[in-house]
This record gives C-alpha cells, structure tokens and sequence, in this order.
C-alpha cells in the first residue's frame, strides 16, 4: 500500500500520526497510566468522532471509485499493478493463509478493527479474482453503521459485535493497528481465536521486551481540536504466549522499519506476528 492508500485507509488524525512518526518529528506517546480506564479519562471523544467517521468514509468512497475494477469477482478488465513493499508486506502476511483456505474458491476473513474494508480492497486488489472473498470487519458501532450503510456488499460486511462474525471455517482473522487501544488486547486475541479459525496476523503493534506492558496516550489534532488515544505498549512474549495457550504458534515475525516511535528516549518499532494453528497430535 503506497502512501496514498494509507491515507485513505486511516482516520486524518491517525494518517498524520503515522506521517509524524514517520519523520520521527518529536516524541508522539505521553504517559506511564496505571489503568486503561485512567489513560481513557485523559482522552477526548476519539474514534466515535461524527466528524471524523465522516471524513473517513469519504476518503474510502474514493478508494472504491478508484479500484473498481478489482471489487467486480465477475470482471476480467483488471488492470496491472505495481506492488509497493507494504503490498508484499501484506500479501506475504495473509499469503499462507490463502494459500491453506479450507475450500478453494472461498478465502473466509475476520477483520478486526478493519475500518471501511480498506483491508478487503487491498485483498481484492491483490488476490487471483476467481476466488470469493467472504471479509467481515469488526469495528466500533458508528464505523461499522457507516461501513454497512456505504460500503458493504457481496463479499464484504461489518459488525460492530465481534459475537456476529463467522465462528465456523475462518481461514484468517486479521487484525492491523487496533488491539493496542483497547482495555484488554490479550483477552481481545483470545475472545478472535475463540473459534474455528486456520491463521491469526496480528499488524502494526508497538512490540517490546519489557518487563512490563507500558499504558500511555497519543496526542492528535483534528481540526483544531486536541484530542488524544489510548495506547499500549505490548509484551511480544505475552502476545505469543496468549495465542499459545489458545493454540496458535508464530510462524512469521517483521518489523516496519517506517514506523518507529521514542518514549522517554527509547525507540519502539511497530512489528507483526503471523501465527497458525498448532497442528493436534
């Protein structure tokens, strides 16, 4: 995904986010909370923002225009495309994945946190088209009302209760950027895996070896107005350990080297993890 498709995939706040860290501007996390619910009180409203879900859709409005004739199954005018490396990145994330569906001409999908199914047209974009992509995207309940209200169509759906999504011959759950803001991301992978799924990526995670989980807040300017996310530093070990005891092993790790943050001095990189199921003995 080049940085174009970035832009259209993540809330304006989130994109310049990722475009400060990037040009490692000024250090982009404050904090050392005790609780979530401690880090929650020094934000502001966040991801439910009206005005901020409303940009968000218009931004995907234009990447479906724009990628049209990838998102017809029944097309065959599909024109070339040149990978970017975070398209490499992404196509070898889920490629095994595909590669080990349980029916060949159905690629099951849960994408959590996924947005406006920017994750599905990517996958549209880059898989062979003879094969159904059934994609469902759990999201917070206004992204997920916008998602089905503009955006959902055969192949592609939204939730806003993970408990809704497909429980039964899931090849994949994906998940890019998201379980670091929630209260509990290590219940959140074990609640994704609780279910009759092949594979688990795990994207775009602040992954460390420190003794502990550090809780802090990413400050954003929308419009104007100062707001701010939750934020946690994940433990790459307790992560793993998580999916283990669910049974799931890592099979693949990377880190994006474009994405890299300071706290208190400390460089953290984003990494991801590819885990499959442990095969019974």
């Amino acid at each position: 995904m080049n940085r174009d498709f970035v832009r259209q995939l993540l809330p304006p706040p989130l994109f310049r986010l990722v475009r400060q860290i990037r040009n490692r501007a000024k250090p982009l996390v404050t904090g050392d909370y005790a609780t979530f619910a401690d880090a929650e009180a020094a934000c502001g409203t966040g991801y439910e923002s009206s005005s901020i879900i409303d940009d968000t859709v218009e931004r995907f409005r234009e990447s479906f225009r724009e990628n049209a004739p990838f998102l017809d199954e029944l097309s065959t005018a599909r024109p070339a495309i040149e990978l970017s490396e975070s398209d490499e990145r992404f196509i070898t994330s889920i490629g095994a994945a595909f590669g080990q569906r349980r029916h060949p001409n159905r690629f099951r999908v849960i994408d959590f946190g996924g947005q406006m199914g920017g994750h599905y047209v990517a996958a549209r974009r880059l898989l062979p088209p003879e094969v159904h992509i059934d994609w469902t995207v759990v999201e917070t309940p206004a992204s997920a009302d916008a998602g089905n209200r503009f955006f959902a169509r055969r192949g592609l759906s939204f939730t806003a209760n993970l408990a809704e999504a497909p429980r039964d011959e899931v090849d994949l759950v994906y998940s890019s950027g998201t379980i670091l803001h929630l209260p509990d991301p290590y219940q959140t992978v074990r609640e994704l895996l609780d279910r009759d799924v092949s594979w688990l990526v795990l994207d775009r995670l602040p992954l460390t070896d420190w003794p502990r989980d550090r809780i802090a807040i990413q400050p954003v300017t929308y419009k104007g107005v100062r707001s701010a996310y939750p934020f946690r530093i994940l433990r790459e070990a307790e992560v793993i350990r998580t999916a283990s005891e669910a049974g799931f092993d890592a099979r693949l790790k990377w880190t994006l080297r474009d994405h890299e943050m300071l706290l208190d001095g400390k460089s953290v990189w984003f990494r991801g993890i590819q885990f499959a199921r442990r095969a019974e003995r």
